[in-house]
């Protein structure tokens, strides 16, 4: 009875072990380097990035270079139009 025993132990342990090479093969692993930021340099970064893409002026090309006071805050690069007076206008881009 006891070798019956230890020998279905045995073998138990052989179909186990066989299984778990099959179920369980090994896959590389590539580890990447993360960065955290603070909360802090997350408000501090999306200020920044508010800031970098709005502006209030619109400039545009004359002698000397120009820009006019936009009445709200745009995309910067995207067109825009500098009144002279009367319907005079200036072609331009949002900056600053």
């Amino acid at each position: 009875m006891k070798k019956f025993f230890a020998a279905t132990l045995i073998a138990l342990g052989f179909c186990v072990s066989a299984q778990a090479e099959y179920a369980m093969p090994e896959l590389p692993v590539v580890q990447a380097s993360e960065v955290y930021a603070t909360s802090a340099d997350q408000a501090e970064s999306a200020e920044a990035l508010a800031w970098k893409t709005q502006g209030k002026y619109c400039c545009y090309q004359s002698y000397g270079g120009g820009f006019c006071e936009l009445s709200s805050y745009h995309n910067v690069g995207t067109p825009c139009k500098c009144s002279r007076g009367g319907d005079a206008t200036v072609s331009g881009h949002v900056c600053r």
